[in-house]
């Protein structure tokens, strides 16, 4: 089953870090990935911009304008920095990886949401083929 795993971070995580510093995090990422894909279960990452690079896009009705708004959004304490997409036995086993993200250990959190197969409940191929 897949799983998603929301890193969030507060918006000056790393801002007081020093280029070696900040390197190591990156590398506690990279071997996280690295032990994932030598698992089998690896299936996407990604590492977000910050929020002033993102856009809103609503439309409220048939009828109503479609509106477009530009970021930075309301002040927060933690934003969605990155995510991860594992394919996981079960919940408890999503749960032991998030742990291990560096976010989870340094002060961030983890969210962990199970991913509906979209592709293969209307008939196609998922990610993995």
């Amino acid at each position: 089953m897949y799983f998603v795993l929301l890193i969030h971070r507060a918006p000056d995580a790393y801002g007081d870090m020093s280029g070696p510093e900040y390197q190591q995090v990156v590398e506690r990422y990279r071997r996280f990935t690295e032990q994932q894909e030598k698992a089998d279960r690896f299936v996407s990452s990604v590492r977000l911009f910050e929020p002033r690079k993102s856009l809103v896009v609503r439309k409220r009705g048939a009828d109503q304008p479609l509106s477009v708004i530009d970021g930075p959004f309301a002040e927060t304490k933690e934003l969605l920095a990155g995510l991860f997409v594992l394919d996981c036995q079960d919940r408890a086993e999503a749960e032991r990886l998030a742990a291990e993200l560096p976010a989870a250990q340094d002060g961030g959190a983890v969210e962990i949401r199970p991913v509906f197969d979209l592709a293969g409940a209307l008939g196609g191929k998922n990610g993995r083929g």
